[in-house]
């Protein structure tokens, strides 16, 4: 089933305080935003193919026993105490804890997701020492992210083998175009979402374009950090830019006007 970790702590705790449980759900698929769009004299509405997903969710089910910390039995009290303490780590205010899933314990990836508590909730007692907890996490971000961002030599565009799996949209993909470039596109082959930039980039430089933030950089080197603002130059299209796969999971794009070594940054994304 995996494992899980919230804000840095096992929700497998080795002290055996608490334990994921078959409680645990697979998380349900998120909702494509819809839009109705009606005209008159003509049935139904307009049909306008969603763009974004709504919020996704996910639930986390744990047993709490009367564990220590240092896994010995403490009785009814040690119990609550430990409730007490998830209650900490799965509620906190002010900022949004960080769920992670392992495949497995020692695996060397995992997917994340920022999360936020979705509802009360009320702890079921099995016995004065073991107790039942459900938490109904909210993902704002729908997505699950990958541990693993890879550098990757995209060209002209086309499959990006190395996102193969991806059923998420990517939503902060970074490209970097090599000088010399005056006006250069990238399109999302999936959904057609573009991006354009319009300026002077001489040979030698390199463009970095980081469409989440509708930020454009100019650097002397190829370091992914840095460089001058040209973000004036930066024109996205409606909905932003992001990259998502097609039904075969696999991602695509086009890219015009930046005949060089091309290259993107990117994690996969999963629902």
């Amino acid at each position: 089933m995996g494992t899980y970790v919230l804000d840095g702590v096992a929700l497998d705790d080795p002290a055996g305080r608490w334990a994921v449980s078959d409680k645990t759900l697979l998380g349900p698929l998120p909702a494509p935003a819809l839009s109705a769009v009606t005209i008159p004299g003509v049935h139904g509405s307009a049909p306008v193919p969603p763009t974004v997903r709504g919020p996704g969710s996910h639930t986390v089910g744990l047993i709490v026993t009367d564990n220590d910390a240092a896994g010995k039995p403490g009785g009814h009290q040690q119990m609550r105490a430990n409730v007490a303490a998830l209650w900490a780590i799965a509620a906190p205010l002010g900022r949004l804890p960080d769920l992670r899933y392992y495949a497995a314990p020692d695996a060397p990836t995992w997917r994340a997701a920022a999360v936020r508590l979705l509802a009360a909730v009320e702890p079921e007692m099995h016995d004065p020492y073991t107790a039942e907890v459900v938490l109904p996490f909210d993902l704002p971000g729908v997505f699950w992210r990958e541990s693993n961002e890879q550098t990757i030599a995209v060209g002209q565009g086309g499959i990006v083998a190395e996102l193969d799996g991806t059923t998420g949209s990517i939503t902060d993909p970074v490209l970097r175009f090599p000088g010399p470039v005056t006006d250069v596109r990238a399109t999302d082959t999936a959904t057609g979402k573009t991006l354009r930039w319009s300026g002077n980039v001489p040979a030698g430089s390199f463009l970095r374009i980081e469409p989440a933030t509708y930020t454009a950089r100019v650097t002397t080197t190829s370091a992914w950090t840095g460089g001058a603002d040209v973000s004036g130059g930066l024109s996205v299209g409606p909905g932003g830019f992001d990259l998502n796969p097609n039904a075969q999971q696999r991602v695509a794009l086009t890219i015009t006007g930046a005949p060089g070594a091309n290259q993107i940054r990117a994690r996969r994304a999963f629902l």
